[in-house]
């Protein structure tokens, strides 16, 4: 089984938009609870007008022939560090390897690259099942009492409640430097001062 990471703004314009529309979305909406995921435009509107934000499609390929698995999008959050915001994959190819080979294919794309995940803690058997694959494939905890920002406002003005989740890296990072990356995260991925 070969996965294939193709950059979205590699690809012609017409056939982003069609990726976009008939397989990116669809798999977004379904994957992510709305607590979890930006609103729809805000995605596309990064993806066009934000270096720092990039989508990843996950491709299986066979012989010349691709077939899209999934996506991942990402934040470059400095020279050192990347963060996942978005990984999914079609629910047919789900723990069939499809996951890790992609992980592993933004690792040796980034070799001198920390990456860092959000991910929910182990309350269920899903979200163990979630953190076990995370660890298998080297990623650490780094905080258990991370929160991840709101997408969306309430009623004044307010954003929602936030999710507390476990920050995960892909390699040991000090204890010095974990503020310093959720600052950027807080402030990059979640326009937050």
């Amino acid at each position: 089984m070969a996965i294939k990471l193709i950059d979205y703004k590699d690809l012609e314009k017409e056939e982003r938009k069609a990726l976009l529309n008939e397989l990116v979305q669809p798999l977004y909406l379904t994957s992510f609870p709305k607590e979890e995921r930006r609103e729809w435009g805000d995605f596309c509107r990064l993806l066009e007008d934000n270096e720092a934000f990039a989508l990843k499609i996950i491709a299986h390929q066979e012989g010349e022939k691709l077939a899209f698995v999934g996506f991942l999008s990402l934040w470059t959050l400095s020279d050192e560090w990347l963060f996942v915001e978005h990984f999914a994959l079609l629910p047919k190819v789900r723990n069939q390897g499809f996951g890790a080979k992609a992980l592993s294919s933004l690792q040796r794309a980034n070799p001198t690259k920390t990456i860092f995940l959000e991910c929910e803690p182990p309350s269920n058997e899903l979200a163990r099942r979630r953190l076990n694959f995370y660890a298998r494939e080297g990623f650490c905890i780094l905080s258990k009492s991370y929160e991840q920002p709101s997408y969306y406002p309430q009623a004044e003005g307010e954003l929602s409640q936030n999710l507390n989740l476990y920050l995960l890296a892909s390699q040991t990072v000090s204890d010095l430097q974990v503020p310093k990356v959720i600052r950027l995260i807080y402030r990059l991925v979640y326009a937050l001062d």
